[in-house]
């Protein structure tokens, strides 16, 4: 969810929005594996046609979370635990988001984005760098 601002008679535009990522793995035996966290992120867009676009801007993982529910868990020691349940609160730094937009209707976009972040598990820095395929609806 979130709101575009074209700037008018010029090529850009700035997009503000928040959502919610999710990652997930479901085994056979109803185990599950889930990293969720909402983004709050602001970019900004050159356009370069009324369908091409490419923007660069910040981006906040608010409340990340990591879940373990009934999971079988091979530990750094070689030994499997199973029905592990866990949930661990992380802390999320800013990151950078670079992402390319194509509009296939004045309403409807599709983007391929690189989001450069990370999160810390227990005072340990992880890198979160990802790609992603994202979809716009646009409302006039």
């Amino acid at each position: 969810m979130g709101l575009s601002f074209r700037l008018a008679d010029m090529p850009v535009s700035v997009r503000a929005s928040y959502g919610i990522h999710n990652d997930q793995s479901n085994g056979i035996d109803n185990d599950r594996v889930f990293f969720r966290r909402y983004p709050v992120e602001v970019l900004g867009f050159y356009h370069f046609s009324d369908r091409a676009s490419l923007g660069v801007g910040v981006r906040r993982a608010t409340r990340p979370v990591l879940r373990y529910k009934n999971a079988n868990v091979a530990l750094p020691d070689g030994t499997e635990v199973t029905g592990f349940d866990a949930t661990y609160h992380l802390q999320s730094a800013p990151g950078v988001v670079l992402e390319g937009e194509w509009r296939v209707t004045p309403s409807w976009g599709l983007s391929l984005r690189y989001v450069k972040e990370h999160i810390k598990v227990q005072g340990v820095r992880i890198d979160a760098d990802h790609v992603g395929v994202n979809t716009q609806w646009y409302f006039r």
